[in-house]
This record gives structure tokens, sequence and C-alpha cells, in this order.
């Protein structure tokens, strides 16, 4: 057992108690505590609640931009507004740091202009977002690949959607001259 004390001078003094003998022996170890760094402190509380508060309105955006985007497929006014929701994501994701955020908002942002039919736009968000991912840094998450396979994919469809119909176009522009 050991008694503690601290004195003025912000030392631990810890003194052993035999419990044995009634005797207290007087070997005492000084250990110096010290003295908090308050303006440190507050600044250390204060990072940690801005940071938290960012990660809840990433969470809030990221929800009302799956929201917009869903209808953005059929509605082309919910496709830019996703598009300026992700945009907002990536300023938060930006003051965050954190580079797989940062990407993923990126490739939410080429959704949206994929859904406004800004293929060129998004086809080079797409493809820096994909050298990212096949980077040292970007191979942490298995994720991120996946959403750009799936970015580039749906690019594909929509330039082969876009083929067909100038090809139905132009036969039916064709058909009507005779």
């Amino acid at each position: 057992m050991c008694e503690d004390l601290l004195n003025d001078e912000n030392h631990l003094i810890l003194t052993p108690v035999s419990e044995k003998n009634e005797e207290k022996e007087e070997v005492n170890i000084v250990l110096h505590v010290p003295e908090i760094n308050r303006a440190w402190h507050r600044r250390l509380i204060r990072v940690a609640i801005q940071y938290s508060q960012l990660q809840a309105c990433m969470a809030w955006y990221s929800t009302l931009g799956g929201a917009h985007s869903s209808l953005g497929d059929r509605i082309g006014i919910h496709a830019h507004l996703a598009g300026e929701v992700s945009k907002k994501q990536l300023a938060l994701a930006t003051r965050l740091g954190d580079s797989q955020l940062i990407a993923r908002c990126h490739l939410y942002l080429a959704f949206s202009l994929l859904q406004q039919g800004k293929l060129q736009q998004a086809k080079y968000i797409i493809l820096k977002q994909m050298e990212f991912a096949n980077s040292p840094q970007g191979r942490v998450d298995d994720k991120l690949m996946v959403m750009c396979q799936s970015a580039w994919t749906r690019l594909h469809y929509q330039m082969g959607q876009l083929s067909l119909e100038y090809n139905d176009d132009n036969l039916t522009s064709r058909s009507s001259r005779r």
C-alpha cells in the first residue's frame, strides 16, 4: 500500500506503508507531475469538437446528396442539386484532410455530371480518381476503386446510349427524306 500526497511543488510523494509492521518506513519516492497547459488543452478540445461537427455535417450532406442523386436520373434539377451537395461535401472533406473522402466526393460530383449529360467533365474526374485509387495512398480502401469502376461503367453505358440515339436519329431523318 502507498499513501499518495501531492505537495506544493507539483511533486507526487509516494510513501510505502507496511501492513505487517505498525511502523511506517520513511522511504519517499518523488515524481514530478507536470502542470497542464490549459491553452493547449482548450485548442485540442476546440479542434475535437469542430472535427466531430464536420463529421456530422458530412453525414447529413451524404444523405441529402444521395436523395437528390436517386431522383436525378429522372428529374434534371435533382441531378444538379446532387452536384451542388457534392461540392459542399468536397469542401468539408478538404477541411477534414481525408484524401479518401476527397476522392469519393469527386466521384459523387462525377455521378452528378453523368446524370446531367456532361460526359467529358465526368470522364476527366473519373480518370483522375482512378489514378488516385491506384496510388499507394488510394489503395488503402478497396471501395474507392469499386466506385471508380462503377462510374466508368456508367460513363460507357451513357456514351453507348448517346451513340444509339444518334444512329436512331440519323436513320429516322434519312427515311423521312425518301
